[in-house]
């Protein structure tokens, strides 16, 4: 087979193969304003864990939310035989788009940057789930926040607006729409809907 041949089918490979084209977005990932590409030397896998060994970066979870994926999570497994727990690509249709939670090795652990209600249903559900595990991100741009443990994660009926009830800032890292935002990652293209300011508060 020659270089071309491979290339090409390469290509075809990756045009349909769900969980490739999914791996090869997230390989991609940039910070929020597009510049910076965080994951193009780390390491990208579909993994699947029991929640109780991740680790939240977060320090609350909203009930609305935690209902919201519990509903979507019926929907999908009535109309098309989805489980999203069991993802390893980018599911969608006309009322949803979602794909596995986003789990990065920080300060030596498994720590959940995205999809933290799903991971939390899934831990009540006493169910593992599947998601993107990434090893090796950029050092510049670590997670603002420095995981917890489940037990210190509280789940409210709205975000409290108090800064100490949502995170440990990182050390070093300003607790500043403006500071905090440059360490933002985007993954709206997963169906994210992205961090949630606090009030007042505008980065």
């Amino acid at each position: 087979m020659t270089n071309i041949e491979r290339m090409n089918e390469a290509i075809f490979e990756l045009e349909n193969e769900p969980k490739l084209q999914l791996l090869e977005a997230v390989r991609d990932t940039r910070t929020l304003d597009g510049r910076v590409p965080l994951y193009r030397s780390a390491e990208i896998s579909i993994r699947t864990f029991d929640p109780n060994d991740l680790y939240p970066i977060a320090k609350y979870v909203l009930t609305s939310n935690l209902q919201f994926v519990a509903s979507m999570r019926e929907d999908i497994l009535s109309e098309d035989g989805v489980d999203i727990f069991k993802l390893d690509h980018i599911y969608y249709n006309l009322k949803y788009t979602v794909a596995p939670p986003v789990i990065e090795i920080s300060d030596g652990v498994p720590a959940i940057v995205d999809g933290l209600h799903r991971c939390a249903l899934a831990r009540r559900l006493g169910e593992q789930i599947s998601v993107i595990f990434v090893d090796g991100v950029n050092p510049q741009y670590p997670l603002i926040s420095t995981p917890v443990n489940w037990e210190e994660v509280v789940e409210y009926a709205r975000k409290p607006e108090v800064a100490e009830l949502l995170r440990n800032v990182r050390p070093g890292i300003r607790d500043e729409g403006g500071s905090l935002r440059r360490f933002y990652r985007d993954f709206s293209y997963l169906g994210s809907t992205g961090r949630r300011p606090r009030l007042g508060q505008t980065g």
